[in-house]
Order: C-alpha cells, then sequence, then structure tokens
C-alpha cells in the first residue's frame, strides 16, 4: 500500500507550489536524516568529550606551567641566594688570604733581608778574624823585637858596667900619679885613657856584630847603628835611644793588644747577633708554617663540606671556592667544571656512589 503525502510551500514572494512524496521515501529520507542527526549528535559529544578533555589538559598545563613557573622562581631566588653567598664566600676567603699572603710575602721579604744581613755579618766576621790574625802576626813579631831589645838593653848595660869597673880600675892609680906626672910630661894623661877607649871600642864592636846577628836586614835599628862609639856617653847615648826604641815598642804592642781586643769583642757582637738573626728566621719560618697549615685546615673543612653534600646545588658553589683557594686558571676551571657535569650526569640517572663515599675507599 503506497501512502501519498501532499504538502505546500510557500516562498517569501506568496508564491506557492505543491510537493508530494510517497511513504517509502519519506521514511527512507526520515531515516537517512535521524541517522545523519545521530551521527552529528555522536559527532558533537566526541568533540564536546574533546573540548572538555582539552580543557582538563590545558587547565592541568595551567597548573602545571604556575607550579613550573613557582619552581622557577624558587630556583631564581635560591641561584641569587647561591650567587651571594658565593660571592660572600669569596670575598670571606680573599679577606682571610689577603692579610695572609701580604704577611707571608713581608716575611719572606724579611727572611731575605735577614739572610743578607747574615751573609753581610759572615763577611765582616771573615774579615774582622784574617785582620785579627794579621794584628797577631804583627804582635808576635813587635814582641820579639821587644825581646831583643831588651836583650840588646842587658848587653849594653852590661858592657857600660864593665867600661866603667875597668876604667875606675886603670885610671885609680894614675889618679895618684897625674899631678906628678902631668908636671913633667903633659902627654902622659892622654896615653893612659888610651887602653879604656879600645876595651870600649872592642866591647861595641861585639854589640854591633850581635845586634846584627839577631835584627833583620833593613830594620829601623839596623839603619841607626853607628860602628864605634868615642866615649862613654855615646854608651848612654846608644842606652836612651834603645830605652825610646823599647817605649815605642811597648806602646805599640799595647795598641795592638787592645785592637786585637776591640776586634774579639766586635767577633764576639757578631756572633751574637748572628745568633738573634738565626732565631728570627726560625720564629718566621714557624709562622709561615702555621699560616700554611691555617690555609690547609680551611681547604680541609671546605672539602668535607663539598663532600658531604647531598644536592647538586649545594655542591656545585663550592667549585669557585676551591678555585680562589687554590688559584686555578681559566683552563683549569673549564676542565672542573667538564668533570664535575658529567660526574652528575652520571650520578643522576645511574645513582652512582657519591663523592664522600669514593674518598672513604680511596683511603682506606
Amino acid at each position: 500500500m503506497t501512502h501519498i503525502y501532499r504538502s505546500e510551500h510557500s516562498d517569501m514572494n506568496g508564491s506557492s507550489w505543491h510537493v508530494t512524496v510517497h511513504f517509502s521515501d519519506w521514511c527512507t529520507l526520515l531515516f537517512y536524516n535521524l541517522r545523519s542527526l545521530y551521527e552529528a549528535n555522536s559527532r558533537l559529544r566526541t568533540s564536546v568529550g574533546e573540548h572538555e578533555q582539552k580543557e582538563k589538559d590545558r587547565q592541568q598545563l595551567e597548573a602545571r606551567l604556575q607550579a613550573m613557573s613557582v619552581e622557577l622562581a624558587r630556583a631564581q631566588l635560591q641561584r641569587s641566594k647561591t650567587k651571594a653567598t658565593q660571592s660572600r664566600t669569596s670575598e670571606e676567603i680573599d679577606a682571610l688570604l689577603k692579610p695572609i699572603q701580604t704577611q707571608l710575602e713581608n716575611e719572606r721579604a724579611l727572611v731575605k733581608e735577614l739572610q743578607q744581613e747574615i751573609e753581610d755579618l759572615k763577611t765582616d766576621l771573615d774579615e774582622a778574624k784574617e785582620e785579627c790574625m794579621d794584628l797577631k802576626d804583627q804582635l808576635r813579631a813587635s814582641e820579639q823585637a821587644v825581646e831583643r831589645l831588651h836583650t840588646q838593653e842587658e848587653l849594653l848595660r852590661d858592657m857600660l858596667r864593665r867600661a866603667e869597673e875597668a876604667s875606675n880600675a886603670e885610671q885609680e892609680p894614675l889618679r895618684r900619679n897625674t899631678p906628678q906626672m902631668a908636671a913633667t910630661d903633659p902627654t902622659v894623661s892622654n896615653n893612659l885613657r888610651t887602653p879604656s877607649t879600645q876595651s870600649q871600642t872592642i866591647d861595641l864592636e861585639r854589640l854591633l856584630s850581635y845586634n846584627t846577628a839577631n835584627t833583620p836586614p833593613g830594620s829601623p835599628q839596623t839603619a841607626q847603628r853607628n860602628p864605634s862609639f868615642g866615649n862613654p856617653n855615646q854608651y848612654s847615648q846608644a842606652m836612651q835611644k834603645k830605652r825610646e826604641e823599647l817605649e815605642v815598642a811597648q806602646k805599640t804592642i799595647t795598641h795592638l793588644r787592645e785592637l786585637v781586643s776591640d776586634l774579639e769583642s766586635s767577633g764576639m757582637r757578631m756572633e751574637e747577633q748572628q745568633r738573634v738573626l738565626k732565631e728570627e728566621i726560625r720564629r718566621l719560618e714557624r709562622n709561615a708554617a702555621r699560616n700554611e697549615a691555617f690555609n690547609l685546615e680551611y681547604l680541609k673543612k671546605v672539602l668535607l663540606s663539598f663532600l658531604e653534600a647531598q644536592e647538586e646545588k649545594t655542591r656545585k658553589p663550592f667549585l669557585m671556592v676551591f678555585a680562589q683557594m687554590l688559584k686555578f686558571s681559566p683552563e683549569e676551571m673549564e676542565k672542573l667544571n667538564e668533570s664535575y657535569n658529567v660526574f652528575e650526569t652520571r650520578n643522576r640517572y645511574t645513582h652512582a656512589p657519591s663523592l664522600l663515599s669514593y674518598f672513604s675507599s680511596s683511603t682506606t
């Protein structure tokens, strides 16, 4: 059975038309329309679900972005704090090391000056010892000359005494007969004195020969000798001259002894000064050793803090501390950063042991 439907349609101009549709065609059309509507509804629901999922994803992404922004702000704040801490640490290290280094340089310069003073004092001491030896040689030569002068003086005294005794013995009987003999012959008195004069000349020649044998050539005593004395006054003059020479020699000996004593005192003062300077050098070396021990103790504390740190952000600032204390060059600092980054990367993905465990295993 076929049903026919008629429908009238009109447009905006008022014209109308009639559409005649069979029922089967109408059902088919309705089925297609319903299916299209269902598909559209399904697509709409799918779109709505996708939109809701995307909205959720967007909200999640916004939440994650906000959390990451907070984390970034926290990281930037921590980074700023780390930089400030690193800057303060560097300043503190520089402030601690600067006076120590200045003191160490001053003490090293002082040690060099003291060593130079010691070398100068050693040179002066050697020169003073040589001068002292020369003065001692001069003193021995002067003492030998004085001994010779004493011997000559004793010999002159003995010769003068014998000459006076011989003259008195010869002239005693002549004095008694002189008035009578002088009255008869005036030349007798002159002839009577001849034997005494001859004996004096012989004794004087013996003295001169003794002086020639015991006095070095070219000495003042040799240059001032006279081969003979005419009368006993010349003996007195010779003795007076010998006494003057003896006094001069004794004064020279006294002066030389004073010089030797002064040189010995100067040598003792120099040795005492050298001992004080050596003690000062030892004190400065002990101070330098204490300063180096202080630096090593501080470096040990920093190294332990670096090894005990568990997080990368707390470990990395110590690298700058090491660079400051150990005076790393830019190339060495670059190698250190590369090695540290490699270690941190390996530790992050492989859960490698801590640095302290490596250090402990290497020291056992």
